[in-house]
């Protein structure tokens, strides 16, 4: 008896450990800035790779680890949605219950999404060290379908957004893309899973270890010499550009029912209390004026002849009738 409760314990406490990787993965995607946890936080998803493939028994016996992982790394990145409550006519908690429901829902779909090609992973398996390579290939697969897929496709969640605060480590970006970012996340996390799930030689544990460290010294090392050759080449052959971007801080209803003279003076109060005369372009993050662009219209005279004014470009996201 003791020994099944000592098992039932300790298939909980793998569970949970995985579940808590998922949130953690999720959150340094979405608000925490740690990027350098992107390098250990994915681990938990390799183990139905490298150890049994079952986590719980029974009915969930085909429940593997990076289904526990993704699920709730793709609930926490579409934790946000929750706040949509505030726009529906409904009671408050009727709105915050259907708006974590389809939060849920949603999360369902994208795991589904996610963990769809690595379904296939039983016909590519070897055994070997380059079952890593595969199943990060497989993964990544799965991220372009959530990208991607006709519906509901939702670009939020990627392996890759987890350093986009790390400069010299998401440089890797400029080869390949994204997608070669989390390609190259997902490998340093599978080469320490390789050394702790496998029950390896100390010396080949220790070359799995090391492999992960080199991949990752060579990404950052890349990243550096990359931002200091573009800092070199606008020196030698550019002009430097000053930016001042601006972003209005109303959200939720205020947000919805606001109209576009409304939020064009939002924006310039904005601009005018934050101005700086060297000011080159202007960014206004997506679509500031609510409203069909029409440089003559009363919503976008003021910040047309703020551009002229300040001999400046102002960049921003805008509706425009076909």
């Amino acid at each position: 008896m003791t020994i099944i409760n000592c098992k039932k314990a300790g298939v909980i406490l793998k569970g949970v450990l995985i579940l808590l990787c998922g949130a953690a993965a999720g959150i340094i995607q979405t608000c925490l800035n740690v990027p350098q946890l992107a390098l250990v936080v994915y681990i938990p998803i390799f183990y139905s790779l490298f150890r049994s493939g079952e986590i719980f028994g029974g009915r969930f016996c085909r429940l593997k680890s990076w289904h526990i992982f993704v699920f709730a790394a793709q609930l926490v990145s579409c934790s946000f949605l929750v706040t949509v409550y505030r726009l529906m006519p409904l009671p408050a908690v009727v709105g915050i219950v259907i708006s974590a429901a389809v939060t849920v829902a949603l999360a369902l779909w994208l795991t589904f999404l996610t963990t769809l090609p690595i379904a296939f992973i039983g016909k590519v398996r070897t055994g070997q060290p380059w079952d890593i390579l595969s199943f990060c290939a497989l993964y990544i697969v799965g991220e372009w379908l959530c990208e991607n897929i006709f519906f509901l496709s939702f670009p939020w969640s990627a392996v890759s957004l987890s350093v986009t605060s790390w400069s010299e480590f998401v440089q890797s970006a400029s080869l390949m893309g994204g997608k070669f970012t989390s390609l190259i996340i997902l490998c340093i996390n599978g080469s320490t899973a390789y050394a702790v799930f496998k029950k390896l030689p100390s010396r080949r544990s220790a070359a799995c270890v090391c492999s992960a460290v080199m991949l990752t010294a060579v990404c950052v090392f890349y990243g550096a010499n990359h931002i200091l050759y573009v800092k070199n080449l606008a020196a030698e052959d550019g002009k430097a550009v000053n930016v001042l971007i601006a972003q209005d801080s109303i959200e939720g209803k205020e947000k919805a029912g606001l109209k576009g003279t409304d939020a064009a003076e939002h924006y310039l109060s904005i601009l005018t209390s934050g101005w700086a005369d060297n000011t080159d372009l202007i960014l206004l993050p997506e679509t500031a004026v609510p409203e069909n662009f029409d440089e003559n219209s009363e919503e976008f005279k003021g910040l047309t002849a703020l551009a002229k004014s300040k001999n400046a470009t102002i960049c921003s996201g805008a509706f425009c009738q076909q």
